[in-house]
């Protein structure tokens, strides 16, 4: 799926494409799953709104249909559009409403994605605990049933967690095995969710311009730049731990952080990883 390896132009005219072809055979279920893939494609290009107006529409159409997968798979989606948006209250009601339809009619990918987004925001709250109960749920659903791109979310949400809570051993572990994941599948979403997660752990470590860096080549990428989450989730710990350095090595920081590459900076990340930490079986 286009949206996957992030082409959203490409994959948006394409869905454009597929729309006017279900509208025109009068497919309502065909044209709401493309809808619904169009929105998020939008959303992801940074058009969060817009995305998720479209993605109410496809849902009002799916509920015609009576519960099924795609009802449960993209209710959970709006709730992960919800929290990218910054309403954390309506992200949790939709979150709670996908679990409830998935468990109903035995959907995994549904639970594992919604349980992605209560995790965050339960992380979002400072409830680490409850966070990572969420997260290990998350990740043992998708990868039971093989969700590799899915998967690469959870554990980048592991690593948050097991960061934030001080596990600093663990958290490397979660950060590695992602990147592991991203570089084995080319996954668009590894990148997007786990760096800013390691601009933290480059904070934690004493490594400030480093983490405006990193931090910076996430923001290249319209979601991060755009959504209030990921400003709440990591840019402005960022900003508050480099606050004391001086403007002029902010910008610089930030300039080399646009112009970095990113299957590079994964390979970096990874050689350091795999020479300063015991990798623990899991």
């Amino acid at each position: 799926m286009l949206n996957y390896q992030g082409d959203f132009d490409k994959s948006l005219q394409m869905l454009k494409e597929g729309l006017t072809i279900s509208r025109a055979t009068g497919s309502q279920k065909e044209f709401a799953e493309i809808l619904a893939m169009f929105s998020t494609a939008l959303a992801c290009r940074g058009d969060l709104d817009e995305g998720y107006s479209k993605l109410e529409e496809s849902v009002a159409l799916l509920e015609t249909l009576g519960k099924n997968y795609s009802l449960a798979l993209w209710i959970a989606f709006l709730g992960m559009l919800q929290m990218w948006l910054g309403r954390y209250e309506e992200a949790r009601l939709q979150s709670e409403r996908a679990i409830a339809i998935s468990t109903e009619i035995d959907y995994p990918r549904g639970i594992g994605m919604a349980s992605w987004v209560m995790g965050n925001l339960a992380l979002l709250r400072g409830a680490y605990s409850e966070a990572l109960v969420w997260a290990q749920r998350s990740y043992e659903i998708l990868q039971e049933i093989e969700q590799s791109d899915d998967k690469i979310w959870s554990l980048s949400l592991l690593a948050n967690v097991t960061l934030v809570s001080g596990d600093i051993p663990q958290a490397q572990h979660y950060i590695r095995e992602t990147i592991l994941a991203a570089i084995d599948i080319h996954s668009f979403w590894g990148p997007i969710f786990l760096m800013p997660v390691v601009a933290l752990y480059l904070i934690q470590r004493g490594e400030k311009e480093r983490a405006i860096e990193i931090y910076a080549l996430a923001a290249c990428y319209p979601l991060v730049e755009k959504a209030p989450w990921f400003h709440d989730l990591a840019m402005r710990q960022v900003v508050a731990f480099t606050a004391a350095l001086p403007t002029k090595i902010v910008f610089a920081a930030q300039a080399r952080g646009k112009v970095r590459d990113m299957q590079s900076t994964l390979a970096e990340l990874l050689r350091e990883l795999e020479g300063t930490i015991a990798i623990s079986p899991h």
